[in-house]
């Protein structure tokens, strides 16, 4: 079988006994009070199979025609419904042969939608929270309405719990499918989508221990009991060295007075007590210890995530602003002229005071976007035109390959990437960096 094919045909199988696990009230109670014990189990796996069965036949074959692929499904589910209840049923009738027939038929023709509109629309989550209040449902009607299904009340109530943990996980999973369509698995989304998983766990943890706190507390008592019955055994044993006398075969051995049973020493019970607050105990700690170092870890990623999420709206907020900003303005070539001008008038050094127009500027920030004006303007003087779609990185490659470039290559790039550092990263370059491009432009 091809690798491609087996796969699909796996996770068919597995869909189907999804929704079966979902819809399980539904089935269990129609095999219940139709079926004998025996046959209950085995024809609920030939309903699995009966969606796999019909996932499997439109795979291999189209069928288009709705009315054909209603044949089909009434085909397997019967197929199957007979094969189970002609080997388990020991006596066959009409009505559980039409009921059990129907729920296969069911169950095939959604295996055919499952392939042929997809399981998202097929199994929506629409129907994933119908199932979860069936579950609910079931509850009391086992009470006094459906008591047959009293003697799976423990399956009942763990297959709801593991139900509502699928419907988080499933609906989160889709949920996250279609809001990250667009970016693929770039490594921002994929860092996400293992944050919201460990999230879901961490929630669907919880929601189990709360729904099955009395079983977990009855668990613990069992334990302790168990405990304290050993170390009670152990300290009641008989001695070695206690000598066993045998009555005389003569003499009838003699009656002793009935007693009554002593109730429980106090100290027995104050020890059970605080053995069952120390494991408590234990248990919180243990439980808050594991969210913190959790929660510091998570803490960790939402910081790292948050960081990436805006350097990724900053980049995109640059791009939709064409690269501009208070220094360049690579809208036109006036436009970039005037205020290049502009700049250079507020900050050409005259007479004495040059060194001190340098040394009022606020940060090193501020003098590495002049050093990028001046720069430019140097371009300009030598004939460049300012192309405006280009990245500062860009220009300056343009600048080198037209040959229009009033400083080296190498040093032009020290300048680009201290100049991106300061735009893109809001970094400020050291001391001895702006000194050392200022000296590359010869800037006095």
């Amino acid at each position: 079988m091809n690798p491609v094919m087996r796969t699909g045909s796996l996770a068919s199988l597995f869909k189907g006994f999804v929704e079966l696990l979902f819809f399980l009230p539904l089935v269990l109670t129609a095999a219940v009070y139709t079926l004998s014990d025996e046959t209950v189990w085995p024809w609920i796996a030939s309903v699995g199979l009966c969606y796999w069965a019909g996932s499997a036949i439109v795979t291999a074959r189209t069928i288009k025609r709705r009315v054909f692929r209603l044949l089909l499904a009434a085909c397997i589910g019967t197929l199957l419904t007979m094969l189970s209840l002609v080997l388990f049923e020991n006596k066959l009738s009409p009505l559980p042969i039409v009921i059990c027939s129907f729920i296969g038929t069911v169950y095939a023709y959604r295996g055919m939608a499952s392939i042929m509109r997809g399981w998202l629309i097929s199994f929506s989550n629409s129907q994933l929270l119908i199932a979860v209040c069936v579950y609910v449902a079931v509850q009391p009607l086992k009470l006094f309405l459906l008591k047959e299904l009293s003697a799976y009340n423990g399956l009942l109530i763990g297959c709801g719990i593991v139900s509502v943990i699928l419907f988080f996980f499933i609906a989160n999973e889709r949920h996250l499918g279609a809001e990250t369509a667009d970016t693929g698995r770039s490594k921002t989304t994929l860092a996400f989508k293992r944050q919201n998983r460990l999230w879901i766990a961490i929630l669907l943890v919880l929601i189990a221990v709360l729904a099955m706190f009395r079983q977990i507390q009855h668990a613990v008592e069992r334990f302790i009991r168990q405990i304290i019955d050993t170390i009670m055994a152990w300290m009641n044993r008989p001695r070695e060295n206690e000598i066993q006398t045998e009555p005389t075969s003569e003499a009838p051995p003699p009656v002793l007075p009935q007693t009554e049973s002593k109730p429980t020493a106090d100290w027995v019970v104050i020890l059970e007590q605080i053995l069952k607050i120390a494991a408590t105990i234990l248990v919180i700690a243990v439980v808050c210890v594991l969210l913190y170092f959790l929660g510091k870890k998570l803490y960790r990623l939402v910081q790292s995530f948050i960081s990436k999420i805006m350097e990724r709206s900053a980049e995109r907020q640059s791009d939709e602003a064409d690269y501009t900003d208070e220094v360049e303005s690579l809208m036109s070539y006036t436009k970039l002229k005037d205020q290049l001008n502009g700049s250079l008038q507020r900050l050409r050094p005259r007479g004495k005071d040059k060194e001190l127009g340098w040394n009022d500027m606020l940060s090193n920030g501020e003098r590495i976007r002049y050093l990028y004006t001046r720069l430019l303007h140097g371009g300009m003087r030598l004939g460049y035109s300012v192309v405006p779609s280009l990245t500062p990185r860009e220009t300056a490659a343009d600048m080198t390959k037209k040959k229009q470039n009033v400083i080296a290559s190498e040093q032009m790039t020290s300048l680009i990437e201290a100049y991106e550092a300061v735009r893109y990263g809001d970094k400020s370059p050291s001391d001895d960096t702006v000194a050392d491009l200022k000296r590359k432009l010869d800037l006095k």
